[in-house]
């Protein structure tokens, strides 16, 4: 009996040993098809255009005048000299800052409805609005800080938004505002120093750039599609362009200019 179940056991492994087993084929993956699945989902969302361009001012650009503010010392102490209103401020090249570009049509503002954004600043720094031009999101938090010794009154004057009118006494205090609708743009200014203005843009989606001195803008992550420019400056007032984005990928360039 030993002896037969030994043989039995031999016969078995050889058996084994000479099988080719076959495995279940495992599912070929097609990474071409995986990626353009992933870039077709994206481009659902956003996209791969852009849109890019150069704000200028042409001709002879007006002087800034002299902030005087001799009447509230505590102001004019945190100063050297009178500073500058800063209202036209250009590169060499008339290229123009504080310019609000944003895309005011063709945008699918259902996209952006669920983000969850970061409140933005606005400091009374020195006795000025810091930063004199910008731009938030529609339910954003907005942080108004006094950062001065002295009292200031933050006063918006909003058309289609709620106005608000409000003494900020102390160094340090910071008050949270929200605007519910789009409007472009709101005047800011300062009851108490009259040369305190700032101007905020509201829009509901994240395409929108405030230029610095080199008038730069730039929109990335567009799908195709036809767009409305707009761009707004404080003395220069707005000026639109339209801009047709052919295909996925498309890089536009638009460039727009005031003149005197």
């Amino acid at each position: 009996m030993k002896i037969t179940h030994l043989l039995s056991l031999s016969v078995l492994t050889l058996f084994l040993s000479s099988c080719t087993c076959s495995k279940s084929p495992e599912p070929s993956v097609n990474k071409e098809t995986e990626s353009a699945s992933k870039e077709s989902e994206t481009q659902g969302k956003a996209g791969t255009a852009g849109i890019t361009g150069v704000i200028r001012f042409t001709g002879k650009a007006p002087k800034n005048s002299r902030i005087r503010m001799n009447a509230d010392p505590a102001c004019a102490k945190q100063h050297s000299q009178s500073p500058s209103d800063e209202v036209m401020i250009m590169g060499d090249a008339g290229e123009l800052a504080n310019a609000f570009v944003y895309i005011k049509e063709g945008i699918d503002t259902s996209l952006y409805r669920t983000e969850k954004l970061q409140p933005v600043q606005l400091d009374q720094s020195g006795c000025l609005y810091q930063p004199r031009v910008m731009g938030l999101r529609v339910g954003q938090t907005l942080e108004i800080i006094n950062s001065d010794p002295t009292m200031h009154n933050v006063h918006s004057m909003a058309d289609k938004n709620k106005t608000f009118n409000i003494a900020m006494a102390t160094k340090g205090q910071v008050i949270d505002k929200t605007f519910t609708r789009p409007e472009v743009m709101i005047p800011v200014k300062c009851d108490v120093h009259p040369w305190m203005r700032s101007y905020i843009g509201v829009v509901e989606h994240p395409h929108f750039k405030v230029t610095d001195s080199s008038g730069k803008y730039a929109f990335d992550s567009l799908p195709p599609g036809k767009y409305l420019i707009e761009v707004w400056h404080e003395k220069l007032g707005s000026k639109r362009a339209a801009v047709v984005i052919p295909k996925p990928g498309f890089k536009q360039s638009l460039d727009i200019s005031f003149s005197e």
